[in-house]
């Protein structure tokens, strides 16, 4: 897998806001499934870094799907939520990054968020990370 050079602390923040989404979600999922599950896979594509955060959640509906990258667009009651955090990942992914972040879901069956970053690219103030050495504690 090729090496991305990243800002470190921007990426954890993108993974963190996408993270706790997705465990707002499980909170609120009043259906029967047997129990949550989240998963992040990474991989390669093309010249792109990517990597998935799938859960099993109750998905997004799809009118809420096509807004959820708007500042402060939130479905959240007040007080829990600002409609910042998918936004701000996305500026970063997008703008500070120059990769691609999208999210696809089903509603009763979960959400998938990709993230894409462009492999081997090189800027001043970024630091390099790979594939092991990106460690998740959920």
């Amino acid at each position: 897998m090729p090496s991305v050079y990243a800002t470190i602390t921007e990426i954890e923040q993108v993974l963190l806001n996408i993270i706790r989404n997705a465990a707002q979600a499980f909170i609120h999922d009043d259906s029967t499934k047997p129990k949550p599950v989240l998963t992040l896979r990474t991989y390669s594509e093309n010249t792109f870094v990517c990597l998935d955060i799938i859960d099993n959640g109750p998905g997004i509906h799809e009118k809420v799907l096509g807004r959820i990258f708007e500042p402060f667009f939130t479905t959240k009651d007040i007080g829990e939520g600002t409609g910042l955090g998918l936004s701000v990942a996305y500026m970063i992914v997008h703008k500070n990054h120059s990769g691609v972040l999208t999210a696809e879901s089903k509603v009763g069956k979960g959400s998938r968020f990709t993230i894409k970053l462009p492999g081997s690219r090189q800027e001043t103030g970024t630091n390099q990370f790979s594939n092991e050495q990106l460690n998740l504690s959920l």
